[in-house]
């Protein structure tokens, strides 16, 4: 029984970024809708890989804007998780506020980040059911002739959230009197155990969060395997790829290819509007944000302004480090060069010397989250300020691997700091195909 659907995964991974999941249940089949979730402060790919060059504020804004111009009537539904819950990401979970602001949500799970961090949150049309503070949250939403329903548990959040347990005995009395004109729809993150309970009511629909935990390593094994989205054979219930790499698609939006978000924008766009027909063999329900989508996002202007910002506050920390780069323990490579002419000359053709050129190239020099894997030191003290202060630590050098070693060079009996593993930068997404014995003999030296 299931040969068919993996023989669609494995084809359509063949053809492109769009894949194909087996048939939905009956009823979800009826209802126009997008699910995205779980950014987890996502808010751009970095670009260092193509396979991980997914997702993003402006590419979720291009599609989901580009759907509802085509299918105003389809419900978009947001699971949540989408703030980052580090300190650190601040000033980045305001944009993604903002961003999220814009969207046209339909239902939007109050869920575990949310919970977490209530603070600044956009004004969305948040839903939250099995809330143990009644009266707080809107418990469901009734849009058009659907009520859609939020449930939300974690062992984080278990003092703020009833159990499956609990809510199905709140509302079991409910769920019984069926409306034919009523379909229901139920927002859902928690674990397994509760979600086969939650499916023994006769849902219209169910979608899923993603079911990694904050702090999960973002990579591109759910665009490789496809069937990771998928939570329950019955009823079939998928959940929306960690990172807003992806958009889950359902009803007859997995039979369409709409037209760009550019060409919807022109001017005599309506006498345009051709949407691609595909057959239910070759149904898209899930739709990966890779660059194209990049094309005439209505977050361009949001985004620049997050980047300027990014920018002024780089400015901001160049000035307070150069305080302390009087005392700096780094040396740079033209420090090694002397005593270790074999490897520095390996060192100089490599990738590693152009790293900070390649932010350059793609004007991410002034983004602070990216600027550390490609220069000495730039999260301690007297490490890389700025090309203009500090060229000699612009690069991957000697010491992002052995360490602080200006003592070192002024005297060679002197030792360093432990080697720093290759993994502190060559990890999920940046560098998803790191293995340390093929990277390696890219570099190799020695004594």
């Amino acid at each position: 029984m299931r040969v068919a659907p993996f023989l669609h995964w494995m084809h359509q991974l063949l053809l492109g970024t769009c894949i194909v999941f087996a048939q939905a249940p009956l009823h979800a089949t009826e209802i126009d809708w997008l699910a995205i979730g779980d950014a987890r402060g996502f808010i751009a790919p970095c670009g260092c890989d193509p396979h991980t060059d997914l997702g993003g504020i402006k590419r979720i804004a291009t599609l989901l804007h580009r759907e509802h111009l085509t299918h105003p009537a389809a419900l978009i539904l947001h699971l949540g998780n989408s703030i980052s819950l580090l300190p650190e990401d601040a000033r980045k979970n305001t944009f993604i506020q903002k961003a999220l602001a814009e969207l046209p949500l339909t239902a939007s799970l109050y869920n575990e980040g949310e919970l977490l961090h209530p603070e600044g949150l956009a004004d969305l049309p948040y839903v939250l059911s099995n809330a143990k503070k009644k009266g707080v949250y809107q418990s469901m939403r009734r849009v058009s002739t659907y009520e859609i329903w939020g449930f939300t548990w974690a062992e984080s959040i278990e003092s703020q959230v009833e159990t499956w347990a609990q809510f199905e005995s709140a509302h079991h009395s409910e769920w019984e009197k069926t409306d034919p004109a009523i379909q229901r729809i139920l927002l859902f993150s928690g674990p397994t155990s509760m979600l086969q309970a939650a499916s023994h009511h006769p849902w219209a629909l169910i979608v899923s969060a993603n079911t990694n935990k904050y702090g999960d390593a973002i990579g591109d094994e759910e665009r490789k395997d496809p069937a990771r989205l998928v939570r329950l054979d019955h009823p079939f219930v998928r959940m929306v790829p960690l990172a807003g790499q992806g958009v889950l698609r359902g009803g007859s939006l997995t039979l369409s290819d709409t037209p760009s978000l550019a060409s919807l924008l022109q001017p005599d766009a309506s006498t345009q509007i051709k949407n691609t027909p595909r057959s239910p063999l070759e149904r898209i329900e899930i739709t990966w944000l890779d660059t194209q989508y990049e094309e005439a996002s209505p977050a361009a202007a949001l985004f620049a302004q997050y980047e300027k910002e990014e920018a002024e506050f780089f400015e901001q920390q160049r000035e307070k480090k150069k305080r302390e780069q009087a005392e700096s323990p780094f040396a740079g490579s033209a420090a090694c060069k002397g005593c270790h002419a074999s490897a520095y000359g390996i060192w100089e053709h490599s990738k590693h010397a152009h790293a900070y050129g390649t932010l350059q190239d793609k004007n991410k020099h002034h983004i602070s989250e990216c600027v550390g894997c490609h220069v000495v030191g730039f999260s301690k003290p007297g490490g890389f300020i700025s090309a203009e202060d500090t060229p000699h630590l612009a690069g991957v050098q000697c010491e992002n691997c052995h360490g602080p070693r200006k003592a070192h060079s002024m005297n060679p009996t002197l030792k360093g700091e432990a080697a720093t593993p290759c993994v502190a930068c060559h990890k999920q997404p940046h560098s998803p195909a790191f293995s340390e014995s093929t990277y390696w003999e890219k570099i190799h030296h020695g004594r």
